[in-house]
């Protein structure tokens, strides 16, 4: 009980909304930290972090390590971004990294990216505020 109050605190306390990556369009991260090198596939991407999906389990002790990412997004981006995070959530499925260093440019491009996955979904007067900040698509 505990573990899902803490849960629906913390969706009420995110600023940023996530979006999953598009079907047919993965998006796959290169993970680098002190003992972990590995590549995986996002699960959901927001502006401040990452949920990844996990294909094996992953030590506990690799929470709050810094790690360095290297995420490949897709249309309309196609391009890379590389970003400095810290793994803040382990379980047996996922790993979610708070980005915790983005360069200005990769932050815009990962904004870009989450309005272009909320557009197609978006209408009414979301879609009309999105239209109005000329949010690109």
């Amino acid at each position: 009980m505990s573990s899902q109050r803490t849960e629906a605190r913390s969706k009420k306390l995110r600023k940023f909304v996530r979006v999953k990556p598009e079907d047919g369009a993965p998006i796959k991260v290169e993970l680098q930290g002190e003992g972990l090198i590995e590549a995986f596939f996002v699960n959901d991407i927001s502006q401040s972090g990452v949920s990844l999906d996990l294909t094996h389990p992953i030590e506990q002790s690799f929470k709050e390590l810094k790690v360095t990412l290297s995420i490949a997004l897709p249309n309309p981006i196609n391009g890379s971004v590389i970003a400095n995070g810290i793994i803040k959530h382990i379980d047996a499925k996922m790993l979610g990294i708070m980005f915790s260093e983005i360069e200005e440019d990769a932050q815009d491009k990962i904004r870009e990216y989450v309005h272009f996955r909320l557009r197609p979904t978006t209408s009414g007067l979301f879609g009309r505020i999105l239209d109005w900040f000329d949010v690109p698509t």
